[in-house]
């Protein structure tokens, strides 16, 4: 997964100054640590609501929340972040490919392959977009 650069972007800008620093720096660590859903849910919501982010920041932080809907089985809540993802930077490659797992789960092929599709025009080395669409084609029996 991409470099988790929102504690590098936040410090670089200065939003981090001043007394809530540390408490942003924890919310930072805990939303990129995999082993704790809920408190990756916590944390990246903390930082959803602080604001401030940048938009491909505000990105990575809805689709790490996302993840972790997902790893708990709370499909709505983990295809509405990563929409949420998605309209903050329609770029951003990670969002677009978890998305389109989500659709190639849901025998949705031609919606998965639309997001792996874009997902790899922006990141032509995602191994995994190219993965996920050759599978919604081979489920298509194209």
């Amino acid at each position: 997964m991409r470099a988790f650069l929102v504690a590098i972007a936040l410090v670089a800008s200065g939003a981090l100054a001043g007394p809530s620093f540390a408490a942003n720096q924890k919310d930072i660590a805990d939303c990129e640590q995999k082993t704790n859903d809920d408190l990756r849910i916590a944390s990246c919501t903390r930082l959803i609501n602080a604001r401030g982010l940048s938009p491909r920041d505000t990105a990575v932080v809805y689709t790490k929340r996302g993840i972790a809907w997902r790893n708990k089985e709370q499909d709505d809540k983990a295809m509405a972040d990563f929409n949420q993802a998605i309209r903050t930077d329609p770029k951003f490659g990670e969002a677009l490919s978890n998305r389109g797992q989500m659709f190639l789960s849901a025998k949705q092929y031609d919606k998965a392959i639309a997001d792996f599709t874009q997902a790899i025009k922006s990141d032509p080395k995602d191994s995994y977009a190219f993965r996920g669409r050759a599978d919604a084609w081979d489920y298509k029996k194209e």
